[in-house]
């Protein structure tokens, strides 16, 4: 890294941990999502009448069956609506569905988003700032990898809880009526998303690399 001409951090320094210096090669550049203003408002099939809970794993096969089982589980004895997004090895027959559960192929985050009341997710760091850009609150159960350190990072900003690798119905369903019923972690999550409402991630990296852009 310390060779490298530019080392770029494809991420929100509002989100990370804050580092009392930077080698002068490391640029933060912002998350680099593409911003579409042409996501319906509320593209789920029925009204919204009661908190809707996005529940979204890893597009990867992760072994998430039996994480995403729990997480139904545990949904079901909340009063909420309950939206899964299924792709690769976890499908539909895999699984069983409670009654305020639905599944669904998938789908960008983008135009789910907007009607939710808050994400549960493996901790991805695609997923979980996707739900902070939008002002979402997060509840991680982390897998693999580096979704332990999202959890971390997520936890400490105040927009979601980290449940950690324990993943039992008691503390997913805790976790989930605590965002829901507390205001201040969608109040969080609102706050990240106006501070990361500037960020050009992708542009600002590709002017880099092609050295246009100016370093700070």
């Amino acid at each position: 890294y310390d060779a490298a001409e530019n080392v770029l951090v494809l991420s929100s320094p509002h989100f990370d941990f804050q580092a009392k210096c930077l080698p002068e090669n490391v640029v933060y550049t912002g998350m680099p999502f593409a911003r579409s203003s042409t996501a319906p408002s509320n593209p789920l099939d029925e009204p919204v009448s009661r908190p809707v809970v996005l529940v979204s794993l890893s597009t990867s096969n992760l072994e998430q069956r039996e994480t995403a089982q729990v997480i139904l589980d545990a949904l079901a004895e909340l009063p909420v609506r309950t939206v899964i997004t299924l792709t690769g090895t976890l499908t539909e027959n895999r699984l069983s569905l409670p009654p305020n559960a639905e599944a669904t192929g998938f789908r960008p985050h983008a135009e789910v988003l907007p009607s939710v009341s808050a994400v549960v997710s493996h901790g991805g760091h695609g997923t979980v700032m996707t739900a902070l850009t939008h002002g979402k609150p997060v509840i991680c159960t982390p897998l693999f990898f580096d979704q332990f350190d999202i959890a971390r990072r997520l936890h400490r900003s105040g927009a979601g809880i980290d449940i950690g690798r324990k993943h039992d119905k008691r503390a997913i369903r805790s976790a989930v009526a605590q965002v829901i019923s507390d205001p201040s972690f969608a109040m969080q999550a609102q706050t990240l998303a106006q501070r990361m409402s500037g960020e050009r991630g992708r542009e600002r990296a590709a002017d880099i690399i092609v050295g246009v852009g100016e370093r700070p």
